[in-house]
């Protein structure tokens, strides 16, 4: 018999609907922004989610890009988040994910296709821009991507981290 695992969905739609959060252009990494920006009202969120309860929490990361957070301005970082200080914001993701969820469920790692980090998003009809309109174009820009996850410290071993190679139970 096959088991059957509850994901968590929605996230910015939940964070727009019951915690007044808008998102527009200025805010490139979509619901990612709260871990800049409020983490506090994301954990809340993704609470909500781990309460249901799902089986697997979804990291706050789908439209994580280098391009976003060099887009998102802080007054740390007026200018936009450099390449240096993106991987202690992923890291936090993970860590309110793992801080939201109650004890039983897994922790995953969201990652959307390079559409959903364009803005406007192109997630749905691949137009994408002439810097990733191919194949080799988009393997190395999601290859830098996967290699700043790759950073985080113990991520792996990580006891509620979702590792294809383990198994949920």
């Amino acid at each position: 018999m096959t088991q059957v695992y509850i994901l968590d969905g929605g996230l910015g739609t939940s964070l727009e609907q019951h915690y007044g959060v808008t998102f527009s252009q200025s805010r490139p990494l979509w619901s990612g922004d709260l871990v800049v920006s409020d983490p506090e009202t994301l954990q809340r969120c993704q609470q909500d989610f781990g309460q249901i309860p799902v089986d697997i929490l979804l990291t706050a990361t789908y439209q994580t890009s280098f391009e976003g957070f060099s887009k998102t301005m802080t007054s740390e970082f007026p200018q936009g988040i450099p390449a240096a200080a993106v991987p202690r914001f992923v890291n936090r993701a993970v860590q309110i994910a793992e801080e939201a969820a109650i004890p039983s469920v897994k922790i995953a790692l969201s990652v959307g296709p390079y559409g959903a980090c364009m803005i406007p998003s192109q997630e749905y009809s691949g137009k994408y821009d002439v810097e990733h309109d191919s194949e080799d174009l988009l393997f190395q820009w999601h290859l830098r991507r996967f290699q700043l996850f790759a950073e985080i410290p113990d991520l792996t071993s990580r006891k509620r981290f979702l590792d294809k190679t383990k198994s949920l139970l």
